[in-house]
């Protein structure tokens, strides 16, 4: 899928409204089934991951855990840009803990098939 600035932005409007307001099983509707994230929180979390989260269930269970662990997390967008057909979404957590800095990678079908989040 060829993005645009506009539907970068909806795009991502819609993943940070999912994942502020929604289930789980919503916010995975975005992801396709072989979704790779890449995440110093994942190394910190599931050591044994080396930071690397493969696949739609696994990723299901590592936010699980994330959920668990941070129950009110929850993010506010500063800036949305588009480099090299990704789209990059500069964040803050709304307790203001973490400056976050997402990554994402979209397929020909329109979902998320690579997510790299920095948490700084």
């Amino acid at each position: 899928m060829i993005l645009n600035y506009e539907n970068a932005i909806i795009l991502a409007d819609n993943w940070l409204q999912k994942w502020n307001h929604a289930s789980l099983d919503d916010i995975l509707k975005l992801y396709s089934e072989d979704i790779e994230l890449v995440s110093n929180m994942a190394l910190q979390v599931v050591s044994e991951s080396k930071g690397k989260i493969v696949g739609k269930h696994v990723l299901k269970n590592y936010w699980t855990i994330i959920k668990d662990k941070y129950p009110n997390i929850k993010f506010e967008m500063k800036k949305v840009e588009l480099i090299e057909n990704k789209i990059i979404i500069f964040l803050r957590t709304t307790d203001k803990n973490f400056d976050v800095i997402a990554k994402l990678s979209v397929n020909d079908d329109g979902l998320i098939s690579k997510l790299d989040i920095s948490y700084l």
